[in-house]
């Protein structure tokens, strides 16, 4: 009985049997026809009989595992590695069938590739989610065919049960990092300065140059190299800077695929990184008809994560905020 749960007939094997047919048909008129027909099914069951025994003399013909990130980044392509070996000693095609997370709606997705004599591959596939919360993963399925006539697959499950989260996003932060920094670089001579604060800690004296406040002139220093020059202060780095987001109805909207709070969460978090990047206090503050949560501006190393795990998981409402 387990034999014939994983053996399945291919198309290729009902069209050589197709055109069989139509052959011994026409040798009803003309008898050499008849006999090409009936060698033809010969060969067709010795193809398979051959084939079934190759796929079948092993246990394992293949090792399968699959990796799955820590965690999901919601709406960016996320990458989910699987390792294959090929336990017999012919190249196999094989066709991959994965139980995905409901939440990704993918029905009809499969992937083929073809592995060689008694080696491992590494390969990957991506998808895009696009909800916040948990994806379980469960069977992969692999139809494995041989190189030669492609006449008989094999089904081999791998029951599997791995959930992982999907957070907000978190590819961007990167970028954005990178981006925060290049800001603060001079355009015309491509070194970095410090922006002028209001800050009373004195960083330095410099030339003076158009633009500058005058109010921050250093006259002596001006009387001794016969130039103006400048008192030039560290940035002020204490700003508290909140993020606000509204969880009532309106957010609920969607947008390619992804509701409004979906993107505020994403925007909020990246702001979130950055503003900690330079230093700042970073606080959030939600609100809907009837409630709302207020996290407190700091700068530890401790208050992205814990921003973050607050937005992880949190809905919208169906009332007016």
């Amino acid at each position: 009985m387990h034999f014939f749960r994983q053996f399945y007939l291919t198309n290729r094997f009902f069209v050589a049997l197709a055109a069989c047919v139509v052959v011994l048909c026409f040798g009803m008129l003309f008898a050499p026809l008849f006999w090409i027909g009936q060698a033809g099914i010969f060969l067709l069951i010795s193809g398979v009989i051959i084939e079934s025994i190759v796929l079948f003399w092993k246990k394992e013909i293949v090792d399968f595992e699959r990796i799955l990130p820590a965690k999901l980044s919601n709406g960016d392509d996320n990458k989910i590695w699987f390792t294959v070996r090929n336990n017999s000693a012919n190249e196999l095609n094989i066709r991959l069938l994965e139980d995905f997370p409901e939440q990704l709606q993918l029905h009809d997705w499969q992937k083929h590739f073809t592995l060689k004599p008694s080696v491992t591959h590494r390969l990957s596939y991506s998808v895009r989610p696009t909800e916040r919360g948990e994806y379980n993963w469960q069977s992969s399925q692999l139809f494995i065919e041989t190189n030669r006539f492609r006449l008989v697959a094999r089904r081999c499950v791998f029951p599997a049960n791995q959930t992982v989260s999907c957070y907000p996003s978190f590819e961007q932060f990167k970028e954005l990092r990178v981006s925060a920094v290049i800001s603060r670089f001079n355009e015309a001579n491509g070194t970095m300065i410090r922006k002028i604060g209001q800050s009373l800690e004195f960083e330095q004296i410099k030339n003076y140059v158009g633009g500058d406040d005058f109010r921050h002139i250093n006259w002596k220093a001006s009387a001794k190299q016969g130039k103006l020059m400048l008192n030039q202060y560290q940035e002020e780095r204490s700003q508290d800077i909140y993020s606000v987001i509204d969880l009532g109805r309106n957010m609920q909207q969607p947008f390619n695929n992804q509701t409004l709070l979906d993107y505020s969460i994403n925007a909020t978090l990246a702001l979130t990184k950055a503003v900690l990047g330079v230093k700042d206090k970073a606080g959030l503050i939600t609100y809907s008809a009837d409630k709302y949560t207020i996290q407190p501006p700091r700068n530890n190393p401790t208050q992205f994560r814990k921003i973050n795990e607050q937005l992880y998981n949190i809905p919208t409402d169906f009332q007016e905020t």
